[in-house]
């Protein structure tokens, strides 16, 4: 599963670093930034009155960001299911009788 997230993040960072490429997009450096890129490029094209952006421009923008995040999580959801360690929650009155104390344990 690793591999298959990585995998996604990678494809679909190609995919809109091609994409900007054939739309001659004006804000490159930030849209290929993965992950954030295409939300920092959205916000920038909205606060920018004189930006010439295509009308089909902001949908792909929102669709790469949205499969990144997803590959993205994917990948770190592997990740955590696939390491070793046990954690450990505890809740216990403290000491002095007033509150709770609460522990995690690796």
């Amino acid at each position: 599963h690793k591999r298959i997230g990585l995998f996604a993040l990678g494809a679909t960072g190609g995919i809109t670093l091609l994409g900007s490429v054939a739309m001659e997009d004006e804000y490159f450096a930030t849209t290929v930034i993965p992950v954030v890129g295409p939300f920092v490029t959205l916000a920038r094209i909205e606060s920018d009155p004189n930006s010439n952006y295509l009308p089909g421009g902001k949908p792909l923008l929102i669709a790469s960001g949205v499969a990144q995040t997803a590959a993205l999580t994917y990948f770190v959801i592997s990740l955590v299911k696939e390491s070793n360690y046990k954690g450990r929650l505890t809740v216990q009155p403290t000491t002095t009788g007033v509150g709770m104390t609460m522990r995690y344990r690796l």
